[in-house]
């Protein structure tokens, strides 16, 4: 009997997309997310990403992979890279992960 490794997150909030669309409302970060899909601009394998905080900017994400984001308090939005630990951008923000799972059993 030894001690088991815990699994630890790096993100504080995990979206697993399936399907439909999907609104997210952080009043207190001031974003808006819509995850939805626009299969006339970008194919069925991808779902659209936008944000309050990006205007008319989107991003997409492949079916079966993820998109890692942060919300400052400003109301800043940033795509991040995978952080490598749970403070890597501080206290004053929120990382949120998102994951294209339609279509996956």
């Amino acid at each position: 009997m030894g001690i088991l490794p815990v699994k630890k997150n790096v993100e504080h909030i995990h979206v697993e997309y399936e399907g439909g669309s999907v609104t997210l409302r952080f009043r207190e970060y001031k974003q808006t997310f819509k995850v939805l899909k626009k299969e006339e601009h970008y194919g069925e394998a991808r779902v659209v990403v936008s944000s309050s905080g990006w205007c008319e900017y989107e991003t997409t994400i492949r079916q079966g992979e993820s998109a890692y984001f942060c919300m400052l308090c400003n109301g800043a939005l940033l795509q991040i890279p995978k952080p490598n630990r749970e403070n890597d951008y501080g206290d004053e923000c929120v990382v949120l992960k998102i994951m294209n799972l339609e279509g996956e059993d």
